[in-house]
């Protein structure tokens, strides 16, 4: 009875309660959403995917800017050695062994730093 008259209230012609029709369209609706978002999320990635294509035209031409990048990164430290070999001239040459107790200590700070972070993550514990 109350879906006939919802029926009739509405102008539409069928018994179906209109509760039930509210509620597939929510079903629906979030079942495009979703296609939507899905959509999304693969244009998105082909964007970016196309950004980068764009800058790197070749995967030989990304392999050279990884490479370059390297060397940047081995020529900066080249140079903090060429300075610290500088700062201490006066005490006369650096030998090999000096360079390597430089490289060890920074290591070591590094390792220091990490086991720091790891500790401080969630859901790790000290083994």
């Amino acid at each position: 009875m109350k879906a006939t008259r919802a029926a009739e209230a509405t102008g539409r012609k069928s018994s179906i309660p209109l509760r039930k029709m509210v509620a597939s369209e929510g079903i629906y609706l979030f079942k495009e959403n979703h296609k939507l978002d899905l959509d999304y999320k693969r244009i998105s990635q082909q964007f970016r995917d196309l950004k980068q294509a764009i800058r790197y035209r070749t995967a030989s031409d990304m392999r050279r800017h990884r490479w370059e990048k390297l060397k940047l990164k081995e020529a900066k430290s080249c140079e903090e050695i060429e300075e610290f070999k500088t700062q201490d001239e006066g005490q006369g040459n650096q030998t090999k062994e000096d360079m390597n107790s430089v490289h060890l200590q920074r290591s070591k700070n590094g390792l220091q730093k990490l086991k720091v972070l790891l500790m401080n993550s969630p859901g790790i514990s000290e083994s």
